[in-house]
């Protein structure tokens, strides 16, 4: 066990070194499309995935807490109707109205990162999809983590 482990660490040492990027070795094994496919798998799991599910929780966290977020504390035409209760049901309401549009946002994103991912795996050797899949999810753990901050 120990022996195949050290094995597969140095075929991986040996066929992505350091010093290069991944994305120009991919660029130069496989190709532009390849490099595209590559390059939207990190967009849908890095930025999209993580951002929404963020969003999500942030926004059930303010439901939850009956707190309205800045970005729906608009200008009305005097300041005492921000205290109206027609005002607070409003905001309320559209708090409820961006949830519900946010909920659907990770299923269209979780097919396309699917699709993204079959066509890596038909495209990549076993070794390279292993490797460029889990640096990609590790430097996507690292975002969500600085994102949740």
């Amino acid at each position: 066990m120990f022996v195949t482990a050290v094995c597969v660490l140095f075929l991986i040492k040996l066929r992505w070194p350091k010093k290069k990027s991944i994305y120009d070795l991919v660029y130069v094994r496989y190709g532009q499309r390849t490099l595209k496919a590559v390059r939207d798998y990190e967009n849908l799991n890095l930025n999209r995935f993580n951002k929404v599910s963020l969003d999500i929780g942030f926004l059930q966290k303010c439901q939850l807490f009956h707190i309205c977020p800045n970005f729906l504390h608009f200008k009305l035409s005097r300041r005492e109707f921000q205290d109206t209760p027609a005002c607070r049901r409003f905001k309320k309401d559209l708090l409820k109205f961006e949830l519900n549009r946010q909920i659907s946002t990770p299923r269209d994103i979780k097919t396309a990162y699917e699709q993204t991912r079959a066509s890596l795996q038909s495209t990549l050797s076993p070794l390279d999809f292993n490797h460029i899949c889990s640096s990609i999810e590790s430097k996507a753990l690292k975002s969500k983590d600085r994102l949740s901050r």
